[in-house]
């Protein structure tokens, strides 16, 4: 399973319910119920596929945007300079 630690705290950091965050994520694309992710970020349950995983992620960048935030999820920490960022946001999202 990947490591949700970045996404846990993404949603936080967002304020936003795990009903929210499915609602967004849905729309992204993502299959799974919202109890499943609710399990999925808890660390339990039988995970994500890579492909889910980035529908979450997509799902959380995309508020971000919408609040006109720049703090893309998913984003390495040694990818800070505006250039590799910008890359990385491709790759991301």
């Amino acid at each position: 399973m990947a490591d949700v630690t970045a996404l846990r705290a993404a949603r936080a950091d967002l304020g936003l319910s795990v009903m929210r965050l499915w609602i967004t994520y849905f729309s992204c694309g993502g299959n799974r119920d919202a109890d499943h992710l609710a399990s999925y970020l808890a660390g339990d349950g039988d995970g994500a596929d890579l492909v889910d995983h980035d529908h979450i992620v997509d799902a959380l960048n995309d508020m971000y945007f919408d609040r006109g935030l720049d703090r893309p999820a998913g984003v390495r920490p040694e990818l800070t300079t505006p250039q590799t960022r910008a890359i990385a946001l491709q790759v991301v999202t």
